[in-house]
């Protein structure tokens, strides 16, 4: 747990006010949590911020005057020294206003997670499709991520059927990610992924895996409409978690995957996350 946090650009150490975050908030419209992995070797400040921003222009949302991607990298190296994050940590950050029309206030926590690079899973994930919800390529639900009411009802799906992650459709019965996390297939030598106006996370991890398949000479397409037999035609699929990197699928309905690409994937990822020294 946080020891401090950063309120408004100002550090506290108040762990009643941390813990008792829904008082902090009480009567104010909380807006969206927003959550990555930001490591100590080699974080991805600017283009974190960026994102911030393009959500709070979707949203309307003024940030505040003082908040620039170097006032921000600020706070988060500030934050993680006092709470001794020295190996890479996970940051959260919850944007809310008071009143429409005002600058937004932000609380940011950080928590160690005592690594210097992701760890692939051992055993694939099994999967299946939600089908009750959608997520409507228009609405906030596509940056809500992991707060939304559709998310939120397929991780109950989830559970109760215990599963490991569940494939969101969007209102065109397209595929348009995992429960908070992109993902991509692999066909041929060829890798695909939703578009962004499909309802995919416009995330650093998206970005970076990009990267890592072009520097593996693989062939990208980061634009696509992806149907769920497409799921089912698959060589490999594998989910791009946030926090804890890349995950393999095993399982997707009735059908068995196995793996041979993501292993050099993910040895490339963590090179471009947290440096050669730390790549295997």
């Amino acid at each position: 747990m946080s020891r401090h946090i950063i309120y408004n650009g100002d550090l506290i150490k108040n762990e009643a006010l941390f813990c008792a975050t829904d008082a902090v908030l009480q009567g104010v419209n909380r807006l969206n949590f927003t959550w990555f992995v930001l490591s100590s070797a080699l974080p991805f400040y600017q283009d974190e911020f960026r994102k911030i921003e393009k959500y709070a222009n979707y949203k309307g949302i003024k940030l505040p005057a003082w908040m620039t991607a170097n006032t921000f990298a600020q706070d988060i190296q500030h934050l993680f020294q006092m709470n001794r994050i020295y190996q890479g940590g996970l940051l959260k950050m919850l944007l809310f206003v008071d009143t429409p029309g005002k600058e937004a206030s932000y609380l940011m926590t950080a928590e160690s997670l005592n690594r210097q690079k992701f760890h692939m899973n051992s055993e694939g994930l099994k999967v299946d499709i939600f089908r009750k919800n959608r997520l409507f390529s228009g609405s906030a639900e596509v940056f809500d991520v992991g707060v939304s009411a559709t998310e939120t009802s397929a991780i109950n799906s989830m559970y109760q059927n215990g599963l490991d992650q569940m494939v969101l459709l969007n209102e065109m019965n397209h595929v348009a990610r995992f429960v908070g996390a992109n993902f991509m297939l692999l066909d041929h030598d060829t890798v695909y992924t939703p578009a962004i106006k499909e309802g995919a996370i416009e995330d650093v991890m998206r970005e970076k895996v990009i990267e890592a398949c072009v520097r593996l000479n693989i062939k990208v397409f980061d634009d696509c409409i992806v149907h769920a037999d497409d799921l089912k035609t698959a060589d490999e699929i594998f989910v791009l978690d946030p926090v804890q990197g890349l995950k393999w699928v095993l399982g997707f309905e009735d059908r068995r995957f196995y793996y041979k690409f993501a292993p050099k994937l993910h040895q490339m990822l963590n090179q471009l996350y947290f440096g050669k020294a730390n790549a295997r």
